[in-house]
């Protein structure tokens, strides 16, 4: 509302000479709306050494896990190969036995003096002696480091 003026004598309003009273509006009550949230910015800090070590110790894992799959795969083919031998041993042993079995030991030697077999106690041995081949000096290991880099800035 307006405020009126404490002077008495004063009057401003002369008839006919001002604008009519604005009647106020009465302010209807307001239906109260629901507030809007505001959205919290949420930030993620990523620390990269923490992140790089995450990933290394991954990258490790799926390594470890593959090695230990190639080291089954080995001893697979080890126990494998092992048992192949152990039948080529037999194999080798049955034919040994055979090949004994397949000759007459004094048919042999009565067949080798019919071509010319001298006896060992008949036979005059010599021994020779063959000097040691003296081998080409080998350069150490700073000669070689020199060579290469010579070699690889040249």
């Amino acid at each position: 509302m307006a405020k009126h003026p404490s002077v008495q004598y004063v009057q401003f309003y002369t008839a006919g000479s001002a604008a009519c009273k604005v009647a106020t509006v009465e302010q209807m009550p307001t239906a109260k709306l629901p507030r809007v949230k505001k959205r919290k910015h949420i930030t993620l800090y990523i620390d990269p050494v923490a992140t790089a070590g995450i990933v290394m110790a991954t990258v490790m894992l799926v390594l470890m896990l593959v090695g230990v799959f190639q080291l089954r795969q080995a001893k697979q083919e080890v126990a494998m190969l092992e048992s192949q031998v152990q039948t080529l041993w037999q194999e080798q042993r049955q034919l040994y036995a055979t090949y004994e079995e397949s000759y007459d030991i004094a048919d042999v030697e009565k067949t080798a003096l019919a071509l010319g077999m001298v006896p060992k106690d008949q036979v005059k041995q010599i021994t020779m002696k063959v000097p040691p081949v003296e081998s080409e000096k080998d350069p150490n290991t700073w000669e070689k480091i020199y060579t290469f880099l010579t070699g690889l800035f040249a």
